[in-house]
């Protein structure tokens, strides 16, 4: 999961607890109980579905490097051996089809080197006679095939895993989007029925509705861009938050951002020396980025006339 997919499953997590440490309180609520069992259900497949997401694929291609190690291992050492009797009976030819460095084997695409050590198997075997007395033996050729298997098994096993893994993403997707819906359209919806009549249950319940920075990442809440008539950024305007002595003033490239912010309906107020004041309202939701266009009015200085 990526960290804002952590952030979210965090909240989901304690909207959950919260339902399940109200679960009195929830009942006297029309219809809540089907959508709170829905939404729990989800929560489980998102865990459970994130465990199976832990694929190590990083393990994977660890176990292909020590397989594709040891197959260059044995088949650099029957190629040398193999090597030095080519050059001692003066066949280039043998010389050069099984002269291979330890950086070239490294190097080569996985095709190509389990091709190269086929061919080092092949005229081991071809010269096996001949070779006795330079160290090569049946049991070393058997063993370069059997290394050879071993590494075609593992080639592809990496990419496997990955389809698999995306597979695991693409539902993951699915189930956030699904317990967001249930959240956003209908227990929110009903939430909502207590703000008045029961206040403290209902600030409860939206604090741990709120989406917490918890995995060190800023989930964008709001951005504002301030521009003049023709479109160019206005710098250091004076924001203000209604009712609030909070303050912030605009970058050269006139915005400004608020990280992490309640859901709900927030009054700015824009000012600057030389522009008309705005007031913008801003709807602000859970989990989503709000984006605002401020444009702010030059004021036309005046022109004293003689008298």
């Amino acid at each position: 999961m990526i960290d804002q997919q952590k952030t979210k499953l965090s909240m989901f997590v304690a909207v959950r607890d919260f339902t399940i440490a109200n679960a009195t309180a929830l009942t006297e609520l029309p219809a809540i109980a089907e959508f709170v069992d829905q939404f729990n259900e989800i929560v489980t497949q998102i865990q459970s579905t994130s465990t199976q997401h832990q694929i190590d694929t990083t393990g994977l291609a660890v176990s292909k490097a020590v397989v594709k190690e040891e197959l260059i291992t044995r088949a650099l050492t029957i190629s040398r051996n193999l090597v030095a009797y080519a050059r001692v009976v003066g066949n280039d030819t043998l010389k050069a089809e099984i002269d291979f460095t330890l950086s070239e084997m490294r190097k080569a695409p996985d095709l190509v080197l389990k091709e190269n050590c086929e061919v080092i198997c092949m005229r081991a075997t071809a010269n096996l006679e001949e070779t006795e007395t330079y160290n090569i033996t049946e049991a070393m050729i058997t063993d370069l095939q059997t290394q050879i298997t071993a590494f075609s098994t593992v080639m592809s096993t990496p990419k496997s895993a990955i389809v698999e893994r995306k597979a695991k993403t693409d539902k993951l997707k699915v189930l956030f989007n699904q317990g967001d819906a249930i959240l956003k359209n209908k227990i929110d919806a009903i939430i909502e029925m207590t703000r008045i009549i029961n206040p403290d249950f209902y600030n409860s319940y939206r604090r741990v509705r709120t989406m917490r920075n918890e995995f060190g990442t800023h989930k964008l809440a709001l951005k504002v861009n301030v521009t003049d008539n023709l479109g160019a950024p206005v710098a250091n305007v004076v924001v203000t938050l209604d009712g609030t002595r909070k303050t912030r003033k605009t970058t050269e490239k006139g915005s400004f951002q608020v990280d992490l912010m309640q859901a709900g309906v927030y009054t700015f107020h824009f000012s600057k020396s030389g522009y008309k004041p705005v007031t913008a309202i801003v709807n602000v939701n859970d989990g989503e980025t709000t984006k605002v266009n401020v444009v702010m009015e030059k004021v036309l200085e005046s022109v004293g006339v003689p008298v």
